[in-house]
């Protein structure tokens, strides 16, 4: 099963996120369960873009649909594509337990967004270029030991 599409360049260009493969394949069971069920969501498009969140600390892996638009983060440390999605790898370094680095990458085009401090008021006020519905879903899982345990989850699917 090939899950490396899509990638268009062999050194980092502006713009560009490393691209990373899937080394313990018992996370593909997982992806698979969790675009199934989106699958069946009112907010559910072939575009939609998921999230896997890296917590090395604590030992948590959230998976989450996101959207349809990336925004720029600099805990954004891999992506790769899995059924037809696009999946952003976030943490503050990439667990070599879980995911391997290629020497690809891929080009994105990532969300605007500026954020302003308003003064008079002691606000913040994000302008974006579309600001997203943040009702999707979101899984947690424990992962110890190469092992994933599921932990909890939460879904706004209707």
């Amino acid at each position: 099963m090939s899950i490396l599409l899509s990638c268009n360049a062999s050194s980092k260009k502006p713009g560009s996120i490393r691209v990373v493969s899937v080394i313990n394949h018992t996370l593909f069971p997982i992806l698979d369960s969790i675009i199934l069920h989106e699958s069946n969501c009112d907010y559910y498009t072939p575009s939609l873009i998921f999230s896997i969140s890296l917590d090395k600390r604590n030992n948590y892996v959230v998976i989450g649909s996101i959207g349809s638009k990336v925004y720029k983060s600099e805990n954004l440390i891999g992506c790769f594509e899995y059924g037809k999605h696009l999946f952003l790898v976030k943490g503050k370094r990439l667990d070599d337990t879980l995911f391997e680095k290629s020497k690809k990458y891929k080009a994105l085009s990532f969300a605007k967004s500026e954020t302003h401090y308003n003064k008079n008021e002691d606000i913040f006020i994000i302008d974006s270029d579309g600001v997203q519905d943040d009702s999707f879903s979101y899984w947690y899982y424990k992962y110890e030991n190469n092992q994933f345990t599921y932990y909890s989850s939460s879904s706004c699917c209707n």
